[in-house]
């Protein structure tokens, strides 16, 4: 942790407005501090903020994100781009350590301003304008049926306080209600066939907008998720399971338009749909080793998903193509490229010693409690996983030589450091006493 430190603090000072990133470094040496695996430790008298395992684990990974996202981006770091960044850090943090529901939520609906503003202004293509259309209108439409139902909780216990409203045990028995409880989260999560604006999003984001996009901003669906099963027993138990097989066959489905894709973001950004959408049992079963397989899953995520943008973005620049048509045989002009997207792609398939490995792994006991049939989807699953990572590798990396790649991109230090900084993220094997609940 301290090379960490001290290596991005020597090339910030390299950097422009390294006064800023200086802040951002500091925000990082203090929340490191918190001990990841303990109990809750309260921030405040008044218990408007606290931590525990999983959001401190959030946390690191959002001042992680943001600090890699400076040193990855490839363009002129503008005074506007970088205070929309620090701002959108901000209020994700706000929204993983604060202890009020009313602030939770607040924060959870203005983390799309930051995120808008990313697209809308440093997007590439015209297309900009409706991908941030179909972001607002799919998680705000879906967010205000839980606002109604949570103030009508939060009147009868006349508290809003989250560790308070898990105490008393809330019953929900009625369906509707429990769907739209879990509605605003599987939005954001995304789930398969609520997923549309999750693509198109992708496709129009700047680097650094797909990086906290894919990295941190989708795992607000999870967290969300993982606050309404702390506060409300879900008894109805039929509708769970309908809500559980639609997520593991949404995965499935998802694998194979990643098979289908032919750009090379939007193919990323589905095998993020895939991945997601085996969290949903993790966290509604509300086994031990779901929510082990459930931090897993997100910490490993938060660093693959990333990385594999920024090497899109990398090999985008060689190419002037997002395209995999074009996009071949990297193998022999850049071997250094190569390698990094044969490690994400190793990861990405949740091959060992990676901790998405160990997280799939943790899966195996989840499913068995849906039923032993289950393990062959799951099967299926992690096979399918392996298929389309292996397809993405190979289709940029082997082939022919193509006329449209140029041999002309120099990596430079910073890129050097911020993909093996999220190479060595995922192999923190020797760190599983953090993720274990």
């Amino acid at each position: 942790m301290l090379s960490i430190i001290i290596t991005s603090l020597i090339l910030m000072m390299l950097n422009s407005y390294w006064e800023i990133q200086i802040i951002i470094l500091i925000l990082f040496i203090f929340f490191s501090l918190f001990n990841i695996s303990g109990s809750f430790m309260y921030m405040t008298i008044e218990f408007f903020y606290y931590m525990n395992s999983v959001n401190s684990l959030m946390v690191f990974l959002t001042i992680f994100l943001v600090i890699m996202s400076f040193l990855s981006s490839t363009t002129n770091k503008e005074k506007n781009y970088i205070i929309c960044i620090i701002f959108l850090m901000m209020i994700l943090i706000l929204t993983f350590i604060t202890n009020n529901f009313i602030n939770f939520y607040i924060c959870f609906e203005i983390s799309l301003i930051p995120t808008l503003y990313l697209i809308i202004t440093w997007g590439y293509q015209p297309e900009r304008l409706q991908a941030g259309s179909y972001m607002m209108i799919y998680t705000v439409f879906a967010s205000l049926p839980l606002l109604v139902i949570m103030l009508s909780y939060i009147n009868y216990s006349q508290s809003n306080n989250i560790q308070l409203m898990s105490l008393l045990n809330f019953f929900v028995t009625n369906p509707l209600i429990m769907c739209f409880l879990l509605l605003a989260f599987l939005v954001k999560l995304p789930i398969y066939s609520m997923h549309l604006w999750l693509p198109k999003a992708h496709v129009e984001a700047p680097l650094a907008g797909s990086m906290l996009l894919a990295g941190i901003l989708l795992k607000l669906g999870g967290y969300g998720m993982y606050i309404m099963a702390n506060m409300f027993k879900l008894l109805s138990s039929n509708y769970i399971y309908f809500i559980i097989c639609i997520s593991i066959w949404g995965s499935i489905l998802a694998t194979f338009m990643c098979m289908q894709q032919n750009d090379l973001k939007s193919m990323v950004a589905y095998s993020s749909i895939a991945h997601m959408g085996v969290l949903v049992p993790c966290l509604l079963l509300s086994s031990s080793w779901g929510l082990s397989s459930f931090k897993l899953i997100m910490f490993s995520h938060g660093f693959i998903s990333p990385g594999m943008f920024f090497l899109s973005m990398l090999t985008y620049k060689m190419s002037n193509s997002r395209s995999l048509s074009y996009s071949k045989s990297l193998l022999t002009i850049s071997p250094v490229l190569c390698f990094f997207w044969f490690s994400f792609c190793f990861c990405n398939m949740a091959a060992p010693p990676s901790l998405n490995f160990f997280g799939e792994m943790m899966l195996v006991p989840v499913f068995v409690m849906l039923g032993s049939f289950n393990l062959f989807f799951m099967g299926f699953l992690m096979f399918m996983s392996v298929l389309f990572s292996m397809y993405l590798y190979t289709c940029i990396n082997h082939g022919g030589n193509s006329l449209y790649i140029k041999p002309s991109l120099n990596l430079k230090s910073s890129d050097y450091l911020s993909l093996n900084l999220q190479l060595i993220m995922l192999l923190l094997i020797f760190k599983l006493n953090y993720f274990i609940y």
